[in-house]
């Protein structure tokens, strides 16, 4: 490898026990870049092994740095064990050093080259490996692929690579300064991204979002691609290259200490504006919980109400002995009108035999869906054109069964509710949904305000489950997820009372986290 080696006229110049100095340095300095250059491609080794031996086996603990989390794609591993093989080449073998670095780069640029069309063009051609990674379950929206920013960064570390044999030029050693620069951004951006969750404050930033590894090899990648470079140099020997180096040390450090302030106080007030969005969604859905679970009762004691009544065990008690009795019918008939005001809009009496006696109102045929509310099976919330409590009371006394009652009552309140968004936003929703047969692993849901259909979803989406899933565990709390539009949202999730029912309200993180993104601008500038 060629050194840029200082003029023989500033040579001459300096003093004997100055050019042994220079020299000494110059041996310490490239000794020490050797070794960063080492560590750094051992570390790459392992990272990209580790990974592709997770693939292989099926083994997630070595793929993902935590469950649900991005994990690295097999091909992103692939390409950090090239790079850690070239960087490892020794340089008393300068013949397979230059060639090995120039076709393993060259084999970096094919491969990510490959990915960045595949992602800009928005098409697959088939190097994702789609089959092969499907097991996996993880937030990736194209699974296999690496993401844009990942491929570019290894498209500049294959370039840098390919210049390293070749940097007999001061200015192909910039360019493979500013390579190495670039990578070591890249991966502290996304490493950045991260701690601030900018997939919640951009919706666009889960398609660029890379692995949690993936970003620290990034950062181990452009350190050792540092160190090769200043291999290549043979060190400071010159004073503009000293103070070149000075300028670039001091200017990294520099950046590095406005960053973490930066971002670091931007984390802390981010992490309490969040808290508190969270909170305010979960008292939210508190309430509408609370008043929900209430209207049903109300509902519910109020037709117990009507099937307790004394006046109407005594004209059962008649109609069963005297079956068609008209008096006792018009009496039934006069009572069951009188009911009407309390809210019901239709109720109907069966004598013993299960034979209709008298009806009043006008029943509504054909639900769009009923479902059976817990404790009991005798009453069920029903959807037609909005909500219905529907109830089938049998009537007894002193343990003899007299006949039924069934009554239904619109509850247009909760309708208004579930439609209402109010201090939600423009993509806020309340899902009332409830679950099918167990072993379907699915749940029926009323209509949503984006959605004004009734809807059958599955518990999970993409392998991850939706957050209601967990209100029919009993379970309440506020939950960062993909809803049933793959969109990234705030849930806050929970049961409704006692009824088997779960309830969830959310909104599009995008929009919940509008505040911190706008501070975060601020911030940043």
């Amino acid at each position: 490898m060629t050194e840029l080696l200082p003029s023989s006229s500033l040579i001459s110049q300096l003093q004997p026990s100055e050019l042994g100095r220079l020299k000494f340095e110059t041996a310490l300095s490239s000794l020490r870049a050797r070794r960063i250059t080492q560590g750094a491609g051992t570390l790459l080794v392992l990272l990209g092994l580790t990974v592709m031996t997770g693939w292989l086996l099926r083994l997630p603990s070595l793929i993902q740095l935590l469950p649900g989390q991005v994990g690295m794609v097999f091909s992103t591993a692939f390409c950090f064990a090239l790079a850690g093989v070239a960087l490892l080449i020794p340089g008393r073998w300068p013949t397979l050093r230059r060639r090995g670095q120039t076709a393993l780069g060259g084999l970096m640029v094919l491969a990510a080259g490959a990915m960045l069309v595949q992602s800009l063009a928005k098409t697959d051609l088939g190097f994702d490996l789609r089959p092969f990674h499907a097991w996996l379950s993880d937030p990736n929206p194209t699974p296999g692929r690496m993401a844009p920013n990942t491929a570019l960064a290894f498209l500049l570390g294959g370039l840098a690579l390919m210049l390293l044999p070749h940097a007999n030029s001061r200015a192909a050693l910039r360019a493979i300064e500013t390579l190495a620069f670039i990578i070591i951004f890249i991966g502290l951006t996304s490493a950045v991204g991260y701690a601030l969750k900018l997939e919640f404050l951009y919706g666009w930033y889960q398609y660029t979002r890379m692995a949690v590894p993936t970003a620290a090899g990034m950062i181990v990648l452009g350190i050792g691609l540092w160190g090769a470079h200043q291999v290549s140099t043979a060190g400071p020997l010159l004073p503009l290259q000293a103070q070149h180096r000075i300028v670039w040390i001091g200017g990294s450090i520099f950046f590095t200490i406005a960053l973490v302030a930066g971002l670091g106080g931007f984390a802390i007030m981010q992490q309490r504006t969040e808290a508190t969005l969270q909170d305010g969604l979960l008292r939210s859905l508190q309430s509408r919980s609370d008043f929900f679970a209430a209207t049903i009762d109300d509902a519910s004691r109020t037709a117990r109400l009507v099937a307790t009544r004394p006046a109407i065990y005594r004209t059962l008690h008649k109609l069963n002995a005297e079956p068609g009795n008209a008096s006792e019918l018009a009496l039934l008939a006069a009572a069951a009108q009188s009911f009407l005001p309390l809210g019901f809009s239709a109720l109907a009496f069966y004598d013993e035999r299960g034979l209709e006696l008298v009806r009043a109102g006008t029943f509504a045929q054909d639900p769009e869906l009923a479902i059976t509310l817990a404790p009991s099976d005798s009453a069920r919330l029903v959807w037609r054109g909005g909500f219905l409590f529907e109830a089938r009371l049998p009537m007894r006394e002193a343990g003899q069964f007299l006949g039924t009652l069934v009554v239904q009552r619109p509850l247009d309140i909760l309708t208004r509710m579930l439609l209402d968004t109010r201090g939600l936003g423009e993509t806020g929703e309340t899902a009332v949904c409830a679950p099918a047969p167990a072993e379907q692993r699915t749940m029926w849901c009323f209509p949503l305000r984006l959605n004004p259909n009734v809807v059958r979803l599955p518990y999970e989406i993409d392998g991850r489950r939706l957050p209601i899933s967990y209100a029919f565990e009993g379970k309440s709390g506020v939950i960062a997820a993909l809803d049933y539009r793959r969109q990234n949202v705030s849930a806050a999730y929970g049961p409704i009372g006692e009824l088997g029912l779960g309830m969830v309200l959310k909104i599009d993180t995008a929009e919940l986290y509008q505040p911190i993104s706008e501070q975060l601008r601020w911030a940043m500038l």
